[in-house]
This record gives structure tokens, sequence and C-alpha cells, in this order.
């Protein structure tokens, strides 16, 4: 697939090491880190995870603008101890925080939300929006697939390539009965359109 003919940018939120593992409470998420001694600390982020809605389109989009339908899998590590881990004790890796968590920080056009962003660099031209999908809060943008094995730990591997396209062909595999690739097909080639 031609990375510039995508229409939906498919964003694979690996559960690496400093993404969100443990909602705290209502508006702070903890994120795992390991220092290279091998110990595991934390960090508390202040989050938006309050209930999700769609964001309104501005007039600047609706009039000549860029709007990106995007979807994000989010994909989960169920762990396995007969397989290599590389001396990782996240080895099992899965997201606890909510997704609204992370549509709000994608979708949102709150401040220091991804919109927001999007919305000042491109001058009101440009934002994403959650593609139609109906998985867990339907058309919230976010689909979250489980793989079996161990998290890659792409970092201390030297077998990233193998690992990435097997990991992405699994996750969207998992993730095909829950959004329907063809409306973002305009040309029917197979293939994601502008």
């Amino acid at each position: 697939m031609n990375r510039y003919s995508l229409f939906i940018s498919l964003v694979f939120l690996l559960n690496t090491l400093t993404s969100c593992y443990e909602q705290q409470e209502k508006f702070a998420i903890v994120s795992g880190f390991l220092s290279e001694d091998g110990t595991k600390t934390q960090g508390i982020a202040r989050e938006d995870c309050t209930a999700f809605s769609l964001p309104v389109v501005p007039s600047t989009i609706s009039s000549g603008g860029l709007m990106v339908n995007l979807v994000i899998i989010q994909i989960t590590f169920e762990g396995n101890t007969n397989q290599k881990s590389y001396g990782d004790p996240f080895a099992q890796q899965s997201f606890k925080s909510a997704t609204s968590c992370w549509a709000n920080k994608i979708f949102g056009t709150g401040t220091g939300q991804l919109n927001e962003y999007w919305q000042e660099v491109s001058y009101g031209k440009f934002m994403v929006f959650p593609a139609g999908e109906n998985h867990g809060t339907a058309n919230d943008g976010i689909i979250t697939v489980s793989l079996s094995g161990n998290h890659p730990n792409f970092g201390k591997s030297s077998e990233t390539k193998v690992y990435t396209d097997t990991y992405f062909s699994e996750a969207l595999t998992k993730a095909d009965p829950y959004i329907d690739f063809s409306k973002y097909d305009k040309d029917s080639d197979g293939h994601l359109s502008m």
C-alpha cells in the first residue's frame, strides 16, 4: 500500500515503555519507564479522560480545508513465558487507561490536544477526525486489539522489521471486523484513497 494514497492514517500505538499503562485518577495517567539500570520508575501526566464527544468541524475545514479520517489501533500484548522477552519486565503490556483519554488526546480540540495543534499550524485548514468504527465506544476512532506473545521491546531486538510487519499485519486483521476499510477506497483499487 502506498503511504501517500492513505485516506485513513493508520497509527499503531504499540504499548511501549513510555505509554500509559494505569489510570490513577480521573485526569491522571501513570506511565512506566525502564531506566538503564533496569529499575522501573513512574511519572504522572495529566490527561482528559472525560467522556469523548465528536469534535465540531470548523468552517475553515468545511470550506476547503483538509479533514483526515483517522483510526488508532492500540496493540496490547498478552505475554508468553515460553517466548524470548529480551529481559524486559514489561513483556506483558496492555492499555488500562480509558480509550476516552486517547480519543480526547488525538481528536480533541482543547489546549494541548492534537487537533488544537493542527488548527494552529495550518491556520485552521487541517484536522484529524475519528474514522467510523464499531469497537468499544463506537466512532471514537479507537480500536484495541490483543496480540499473543510478549511485547517485542523494539529497542533491544535486532528483528524489529520482522516484528513490525508481523504485528501490524495481525493488528489490521484483528481490527478489520470493526471498521469498513472499503469506505475509504474511493476508486475500488484495493488501496485506501486520498
